[in-house]
């Protein structure tokens, strides 16, 4: 099982970050995680001028037990400090299909009941068809405001 944990960054200077990325994604990689990703939402209403950083750990315990010894490495310090934390979500990823990449990626909400095989190898077909390179199905367990979804 994977799970995420994305904390949300206020950032006045994007570029901060962005150049710090290989060195940051070393770190966070080095501490046991899967991958990291950041996202820079563009056209997001209350998301724009925030950075999203999502890495993804074996166990909500692996990850939170290794971002505490992040949180210690004087460079995240000084990351983190000129760009304050907003909030941290954990999520269970249940079903996913291909690998991010390319310079931009697209984002849907939604609720449901129950996630199934064939909605999801459905979705996963139809949107790797359009140029679509990965689809990732997660549910929210703690933190922010999207827990159950």
């Amino acid at each position: 099982m994977t799970y995420t944990i994305t904390t949300r960054h206020q950032v006045t200077n994007p570029s901060q970050i962005i150049d710090k990325a290989p060195e940051m994604r070393q770190k966070v990689i080095a501490a046991a995680a899967k991958r990291l990703e950041l996202l820079q939402p563009i056209a997001a209403g209350p998301h724009v001028d925030v950075i999203l950083a999502i890495s993804a750990w074996d166990s909500v315990d692996a990850g939170i037990d290794a971002m505490g010894g992040l949180y210690a490495d004087s460079d995240i310090q000084a990351m983190r400090a000129d760009n304050p934390t907003l909030g941290r979500e954990i999520s269970k990823v249940l079903k996913s299909g291909g690998e991010i990449e390319g310079q931009y990626v697209g984002m849907v909400r939604g609720t449901a009941t129950e996630l199934s095989d064939r909605g999801f190898e459905r979705t996963w077909k139809i949107g790797n068809s359009l140029g679509i390179t990965a689809v990732r199905a997660s549910q929210s367990i703690a933190g922010g405001n999207n827990v159950g979804s």
